[in-house]
């Protein structure tokens, strides 16, 4: 009969089995990961046509916000022109006129916010493929040294 084990033991072999099982899901994602992109893509230009569709959407989601926050600009400074000539001439700034150029202080920010995020996005979006194609590239060579074996 074999001794029973110590509570250290107990602790290591429960510790050394999560390890492995640990191991063991990040293998099958590895795996899922790499199954996706040979049923995804074919051809490396596949994925060089997919991410340059994707950095163009951004590109021109880009422009045209960057449009609009023209747009915003101009009719913020004219707001705060006609605020201005109310207030030259003693009249009282009407509240619409007030509340205008609050609204277009706050689409501004936001247009920005969105320029920004859509720049990061680009950015993500540029590294998760880089990291994505050359995986793709190696899981080709594999089956090609695979395939010449046979």
């Amino acid at each position: 009969m074999a001794p029973e084990k110590s509570q250290a033991e107990l602790l290591e072999e429960r510790r050394a089995q999560a390890l492995a099982k640990e191991e063991s899901e990040r293998l099958q994602l590895i795996r899922e990961r790499d199954e996706m992109l040979l049923r995804t893509f074919s051809r490396v230009e596949d994925m060089d046509r997919v991410i340059n569709d994707r950095i163009t959407v951004l590109d021109s989601i880009i422009r045209i916000t960057e449009f609009k926050l023209e747009k915003l600009r101009t009719q913020l400074k004219s707001s705060k022109e006609k605020r201005l000539w109310h207030i030259s001439k003693g009249q009282n700034v009407p509240r619409q006129l007030d509340a205008n150029i609050k609204e277009y202080e706050v689409q501004i920010n936001n247009n920005v916010s969105l320029i920004k995020r859509n720049e990061r996005r680009k950015e993500l979006i540029g590294q998760k493929f880089e990291s994505d194609r050359k995986r793709f590239v190696q899981l080709l060579e594999l089956r090609r040294s695979g395939s010449s074996n046979n």
